[in-house]
């Protein structure tokens, strides 16, 4: 069974690195409310952007925009596949995203954020407090993925539609679950969304463990001992990376759960879109370890 909230210690501190970029003079994503799911807003503000990623930066050289990075193209796709037709969009392990409410969705668009009971028990009861729009076509499932299925909970789901185009996103979650669950995940999706639908997948790169050379930039001389502290960290907090894809594996993979892959890309093919005009990346703080998969039915 695909457990999506096996993230959810992680998922609290990629919605801190949107809150840091959110306090950026010139963002390159904006997340007005994700402070409501960080400890420590006022020390972070006090220290301003600036000196939050620095400390980021510090840590491990390349991680924050590798984050803010996936969050910009997720957005866009969003977007992307609403302006081609799409009305509805399901995100998969939803976590504390808040993208339902933050982008700003035409009114027909229906959202179904999917994620275990307890985690949407708390992002519920935090966001029930607090004044965001488009409340009433963010839907909750609810699924124990130990006991129900992804797609007759979906089913079930006031005002879903399987033949509607639909855009499904499940980021940051397919390296926490068996390679199985991942293709089982889209392998039951692709039945209940509509001709032209989009599924956005982000996948580490099978590199970081077999040459971790290979996902950092020549000038990044930390890259290779940051990639290595990065899968310490989430082992040590009880959410080990399990699962990793090789780039040249995804179209067959794609193909066999029924969709085509349409673009398969990393920050190194991002950067100079998304950080531009002061926001430059660094060449010695450049790291590509995950990739942003873009699929069609």
């Amino acid at each position: 069974m695909s457990n999506f909230s096996m993230y959810k210690n992680t998922a609290a501190g990629v919605a801190k690195l949107r809150f840091i970029e959110s306090c950026s003079k010139s963002p390159v994503i904006e997340d007005p409310y994700s402070h409501h799911f960080v400890l420590g807003t006022s020390i972070i503000r006090l220290l301003g952007h600036y000196l939050n990623k620095a400390i980021c930066d510090r840590l491990s050289p390349g991680l924050f925009d590798g984050i803010i990075a996936r969050t910009k193209i997720i957005d866009e796709t969003v977007l992307d596949a609403v302006n081609e037709g799409a009305t509805q969009y399901v995100i998969l392990g939803a976590g504390y995203d808040t993208r339902g409410h933050r982008l700003d969705l035409p009114s027909n668009v229906k959202v179904f954020e999917v994620d275990q009971p307890d985690i949407q028990k708390f992002k519920v009861g935090t966001l029930s407090k607090v004044d965001v729009p488009n409340k009433t076509n963010v839907n909750y499932v609810s699924v124990n993925f130990n006991t129900q299925s992804l797609e007759t909970e979906l089913l079930k789901a006031e005002g879903f539609d399987p033949k509607k185009k639909t855009v499904v996103t499940l980021e940051g979650v397919s390296y926490y679950i068996p390679r199985e669950s991942v293709a089982n995940t889209i392998k039951k999706i692709a039945p209940i969304v509509g001709s032209g639908s989009t599924f956005f997948l982000s996948y580490a790169d099978k590199n970081c463990v077999d040459n971790p050379n290979l996902v950092c930039s020549s000038d990044n001389k930390r890259g290779v001992r940051s990639i290595k502290r990065l899968m310490w960290a989430v082992r040590r907090i009880g959410e080990p990376w399990i699962n990793f894809f090789q780039k040249d594996e995804l179209p067959s993979f794609f193909k066999s759960n029924g969709f085509t892959l349409a673009s398969d890309v990393s920050l190194h093919d991002l950067h100079a879109k998304y950080f531009c005009n002061g926001r430059e990346i660094s060449s010695e703080n450049l790291l590509f370890w995950e990739r942003f998969a873009i699929a069609k039915k």
